[in-house]
Order: structure tokens, then sequence, then C-alpha cells
């Protein structure tokens, strides 16, 4: 491509491959699963190595003239603002190259097919894409100055804190601390005093109890808090509060 300028932002995940963004006031490495923000207007062409071309998803947008809807627009102009343009961001594990290219799979899907809603469902996947974004490079902002081992292992705990409710494998924690499975387990012991499984299950029980406070359903509580199975949920609430859901419901009815 001729380096050119665009009127629409241009949010940019790198598939394969390897090459550079030139730019107005520079150059900047790109390789696979990295991520690109290019702001509307800014000059700029991808140029590839040629023993590894470059195969990327582009998601082209106007922040404004999408959707009419004011906290999607407002969304979209804060990550405009606050992402790093022109440069590369690196995804650096498997969990979030899954989520970022799922999301861009997903609006291409939608974008293919143009069945009811198409558009609403590929702004909404962009939506995601940036908030989820927005959140990493705040973590590493946030992290910037601590040791990159240390940084590492933070962005693990992050995860789970963000993603407790879903199914979460230990292999994944490993793979975003940058550790061995066993290398893993025995530092997050060390550090917080329970195994991976014990901590997990205490933040779902946790929040399962806000949940049955806030709604007084125990199916609701149970699935919003990651629990896919009821009789499971029973057994390891009783387990670690010593009474049933149920009972925990009355004992808060009592006290209100």
């Amino acid at each position: 491509m001729e380096a050119d300028r665009w009127d629409f932002h241009k949010l940019c995940v790198i598939q394969q491959g390897r090459g550079q963004i030139i730019y107005e006031s520079g150059v900047a490495s790109v390789v696979s699963n990295d991520v690109v923000f290019l702001p509307a207007f800014s000059k700029h062409k991808f140029e590839d190595d040629p023993s590894e071309p470059l195969s990327l998803m582009m998601a082209c947008y106007y922040d404004t003239k999408m959707i009419d809807d004011v906290p999607w627009a407002e969304t979209a102009r804060t990550f405009a603002r606050r992402f790093p343009c022109a440069e590369a961001f690196p995804l650096q594990d498997s969990y979030r190259t899954t989520v970022v290219m799922n999301a861009f799979q997903a609006m291409l899907l939608e974008q293919t097919r143009r069945t009811t809603g198409w558009e609403e469902m590929v702004c909404t996947q962009l939506l995601e894409v940036m908030v989820f974004l927005s959140r990493i490079n705040a973590q590493r902002l946030a992290f910037a100055d601590q040791d990159p081992k240390e940084r590492r292992f933070a962005a693990s705990m992050d995860l789970i804190r963000n993603e407790f409710q879903r199914p979460i494998r230990i292999e994944e924690l490993a793979d975003v601390a940058g550790l061995s499975y066993r290398a893993y387990t025995d530092r997050f012991k060390l550090v917080n005093g329970q195994t991976v499984t014990q901590y997990i299950t205490q933040m779902r029980i946790d929040y399962a109890k806000h949940r049955l406070v806030k709604s007084g359903n125990v199916l609701h509580a149970a699935v919003q808090a990651g629990f896919g199975d009821l009789a499971h949920f029973y057994r390891v609430f009783k387990r670690s509060t010593g009474i049933t859901p149920r009972q925990f419901l009355a004992e808060q009815s009592q006290k209100s």
C-alpha cells in the first residue's frame, strides 16, 4: 500500500508475519500478535518483511458516525485519546491474543453474513475490544516501574480478578506470568497463601454472597459466580461458609 491519510480510525491486529509501519514521525516494527491503533488522518503505510509477509485484520470506524449512541462514541473517543498510537502494542500471552483474535473474527463473520442486527453486533464487539485493550494498557502503565517478572505475575492476578467467573486453567495463568506450571503454582501459594484453585473458589463464593444478597436467587447467584452446577455450588458454599446458600439468605434477611 502507498502512504496515505484516511478520515477514519484503524484498529489492526497482526495475525502473522512481520514488517513495519511507516508514518510521518518515524517507523515502528510489528510482529504477530501485535495490535496497532492508527488514528484518523495520520499518514502511514504498512511494509512487509519479504521473508514473512504480514497478514492482519483491521477494523475501520468513525467514532461518532457508526451508531447514534453517546456512551459508545465516548468510549471510542477516550480510546483514541489514551491508547498508544502508531506503535506496536504486544498482546504478550495466549489469553489476550485469543480474546482479541476471537473478537475480530466475530466482527468479520458478522460483516460477511450481514444478517439482522449485524451492524450492532460489530459495534458491540469493537467496543469490547477497546475496553479490553484499554484495561491492558492501564495495567501496563500501573506496573511500568516494576520488575518485568513481577509485572507479568501481577498481570496473571489481574486476569483472575477480572475473569474468575469463567473456567481459568492454571496453564493459562502460567503463560501470562511467563512461568512453568510448577513454578507458577509454587509462586502463587507463596504470595497468596492459597492454591490457585482455592483462591479462585473463594473469589467465586464471595461474589456469590454478593449476588445472593442483591437478587435473593440461588440459581442466578451460582451461575453468575461461575458455578455451572447447582449441587456443586451448594457443596462448595457449605464447605466454605459452614451453611447452605438458603441458610445464608435467611441470616441476611434477619439482619435486615
